[in-house]
């Protein structure tokens, strides 16, 4: 195993190019240390945010009460050893949509002769394994359709153990 190992801190100042002359045991050190700060840094960032969470999420709460809101952003102002801090607490709004209802009222909306391309988008979805099991003239009606095109290329490098 080589000594001289490649961290992330020289990441920034490493041509790219010069990963070519590295050898494999530093670049799976190096993939090993950023997946371990990756999870340090998750960990970290949910602590942090319960934290924040717990400290201040009542009186943000009543900020908004107070403004007749369930949702959006709100601003604490706290005073701490002479300081002052401006908190800024954003309670996002999450929708979510039941597709099945959404299509009767989109029946509904048709039978009473509006048009529901004014109210509603429609996005149509065909997962891949499902593509691949159709019968061949199913296929061949959606392939004008289909786009294949290469995502990111990833790469992962394991230790071989010795036979």
């Amino acid at each position: 195993m080589t000594t001289n190992k490649l961290t992330m801190d020289q990441l920034g100042d490493l041509p790219i190019a010069l990963s070519l002359d590295k050898p494999l045991d530093q670049l799976l050190g190096l993939q090993e240390d950023i997946a371990t700060a990756e999870t340090n840094l998750k960990r970290a960032k949910a602590w942090l945010s319960a934290a924040l969470d717990l400290r201040f999420q009542a009186d943000a709460a009543k900020l908004r009460k107070d403004d007749g809101k369930d949702f959006g952003a709100v601003r604490l102002e706290k005073v701490e050893a002479d300081e002052q801090f401006l908190i800024e607490c954003d309670l996002e709004k999450k929708v979510e949509w039941d597709q099945a209802k959404i299509g009767t009222a989109v029946l509904a909306l048709q039978a009473a002769g509006e048009k529901p391309r004014e109210y509603v988008e429609t996005a149509y979805k065909v997962g891949e394994t499902k593509f691949k099991a159709w019968p061949e003239r199913i296929r061949k009606l959606f392939e004008p359709a289909r786009t294949v095109k290469p995502g990111a290329a990833k790469y992962r490098i394991t230790k071989k153990e010795p036979e």
